[in-house]
């Protein structure tokens, strides 16, 4: 018993209970601050004269026109400064206002609405993560000065809208739409059954730009620039390319913990030090809290993490287990082709990343969702296949067709193709039995659940050790035991 009270101590010693608690100490304080501010504008203020800069491009609503603003003053008090609303405007009475324009608007201020029932949806914690306050309607709004947001966050803006011009021309609106989620994370005009297909399917994280992304991005820049410049230049120019990216994707949680983690991968490799996994991933969850705390609940965040988390943890003792599963038939083992063994063995390498971040997000999503995709096996197996193509093909193709036009033409065909293929992978989710509901679970339940899998993920690696110590070893029989 004391041997594994070791491990304990060493886990839980005086300087890791001292930073759980300066942690806990500052993280609760932020959030009471937050909490304050918020409950101090939704009381002080009711209709209000502001001025603010529009920091988002408009979002066409049923009979409004929405943007975010940053507050510069409300009603001549700046006490409110650096907060953010939605200003949602008549679509006949006002001109459509730019990204970057200083306007001064008169309505009346709207406090999100919380959740009413028990696991339904609380829009004003959803608009926490968004870091706004709440909705102003004006039909009353003046432009006072232009382009006064800074200057690369304006020239970062241009081109994202630069990006969207080039994929609405060469794609029709459908296939363009989601071409614009994978890309550029902006999903908000996909159709709604296009969604749910896409989360039925369990391949909607494909939607919301990730580590994925950023790791075929890493590829394809590789790929164009290593022979040319060398190793150390093209990890510079990568590093410069993630950072702007992040500008582009409005530095989304996923697109930032992805792109922190690679930069510091690749910070490591010019310093000629070894990159911790764990460490870059804590670093990036830190800096994404501490520019919002409220972004923890933010769902995007969470599969991110988690499953990222759950790769980590569970990717080699599932690739192990599924290198076991062979064929023990001597007179079909000798039969099969060395290229198809080679086939399954990257299908069964793509399977153990599935599995191990599935293991991980299954109770998140069931939480938030409370349907369980049957064929993600299938479908993740399917999408892992063109989902490359599709990102260093549109990349490549965006950037091109910015210097020269007519290269769409090219591309277009191939892509159209491709993200048409996606829809069909996704239609997978409308076949019979394709989705089990299940009731929310509770968080005890979750709690065991992660218990459970890290318990038998330990005692799997443990059982199947190739190097015994004397721990180990009474692991090893206990495990044994158990099995019996």
């Amino acid at each position: 018993m004391d041997r594994y009270l070791r491990y304990v101590k060493l886990i839980l010693n005086s300087k890791v209970i001292l930073i759980i608690i300066i942690s806990s100490i500052i993280s609760n304080s932020i959030v009471i601050f937050q909490n304050e501010k918020y409950s101090s504008l939704y009381k002080d203020i009711s209709d209000i004269t502001g001025r603010g800069v529009v920091i988002s491009n408009i979002e066409e609503k049923e009979y409004k026109a929405q943007y975010k603003i940053k507050v510069l003053d409300i009603n001549g008090e700046r006490k409110f400064k650096n907060t953010c609303l939605y200003l949602r405007v008549d679509k006949k009475s006002t001109d459509e206002l730019k990204y970057g324009d200083e306007v001064r608007f008169f309505g009346e201020f709207q406090e999100p609405s919380a959740r009413r029932n028990f696991g339904g949806f609380d829009y004003k914690e959803y608009l926490k993560t968004e870091k706004v306050y709440g909705s102003v309607n004006s039909n009353d709004v003046k432009v006072l000065q232009h382009d006064k947001v800074n200057a690369i966050f304006n020239f970062s803006n241009k081109c994202f809208l630069r990006f969207e011009e080039v994929i609405n021309s060469m794609l029709d609106n459908e296939k363009a739409e989601l071409l614009k989620g994978i890309l550029l994370g902006n999903s908000s005009n996909i159709d709604e059954e296009l969604k749910d297909n896409f989360r039925t399917s369990s391949i909607s994280h494909i939607l919301a730009v990730s580590g994925m992304h950023v790791a075929y991005l890493v590829i394809g820049l590789n790929l164009l620039l290593k022979s040319n410049i060398g190793k150390n230049k093209t990890k510079i120019v990568i590093i410069i390319s993630l950072i702007f990216y992040m500008f582009i994707t409005g530095f989304s949680p996923s697109v930032v913990r992805a792109c922190v983690m690679e930069i510091l991968i690749l910070m490591a490799g010019l310093i000629h030090r070894k990159n911790d996994t764990i460490n870059s991933l804590s670093l990036s969850l830190i800096l994404i809290l501490i520019y919002n705390p409220f972004l923890i609940m933010n769902i995007g965040l969470q599969f991110s993490y988690i499953g990222t988390a759950g790769i980590l943890l569970f990717h080699n003792n599932v690739l192990k287990f599924l290198k076991s599963i062979r064929i023990k038939n001597k007179k079909w083992k000798y039969k099969i082709n060395i290229k198809i063994v080679k086939l399954f063995d990257k299908i069964k390498e793509i399977l153990a990343v599935t599995i191990s971040a599935q293991l991980a997000i299954f109770p998140i999503m069931i939480y938030h969702f409370n349907v369980f995709g049957v064929y993600f096996f299938i479908t993740n197996l399917l999408v892992s296949v063109i989902i490359g193509p599709i990102i260093i093909l549109g990349t490549t193709t965006i950037i091109l067709a910015v210097f020269y036009y007519p290269i769409i033409k090219i591309f277009s065909i191939p892509l159209e193709l491709l993200i048409q293929l996606l829809i069909y992978i996704s239609k997978i989710g409308e076949l019979p039995y394709s989705k089990i509901y299940i009731r929310t679970p509770r968080i005890y339940e979750i709690i065991i659940y992660y218990l459970a899998i890290i318990i038998l993920n330990f005692c799997y690696k443990i059982y199947h050790s190739t190097k015994i110590n004397a721990t180990r070893k009474k692991n090893k029989k206990f495990n044994c035991t158990i099995q019996i």
